[in-house]
């Protein structure tokens, strides 16, 4: 039986705690805690692990934490993207000429629908 595995099973526990710490859905709990196993696992395909707790620990945290970061930047938005920053815009930032002919056309606008 591979280190990491036997490692892995005593110390599953101790694993879901860690990745609980940057994670509160038990869905992404339990995605990011396979995860951590699968990765010790192939790394150990390719090389000794000499202290596979240790090694499923600092698994368990990047993943983590790299996990929360994807979810942050997957649901944040630019303040562009989801706000129609016109219905905000300061006629300030506007010039004099541009005003006036807004004015005018809204004007002829309300002239027009009062007919």
């Amino acid at each position: 039986m591979s280190k990491v595995l036997r490692a892995f099973q005593k110390q599953e526990h101790a694993i879901r705690k860690i990745v609980a710490k940057y994670r509160s859905n038990i869905a992404d709990i339990d995605e990011v805690t396979q995860d951590v196993f699968l990765t010790a696992f192939a790394l150990e395909q390719r090389e000794p692990v000499h202290a596979p707790e240790h090694l499923l620990f600092r698994i368990a945290k990047h993943l983590a934490i790299d996990e929360a970061r994807r979810k942050i930047n997957k649901t944040s938005l630019s303040l562009e993207d989801s706000v129609d920053l016109a219905a905000y815009a300061d006629e300030r930032q506007f010039s004099p000429e541009r005003i006036l002919d807004g004015r005018q056309k809204f004007l002829i606008f309300t002239e027009a629908a009062g007919s």
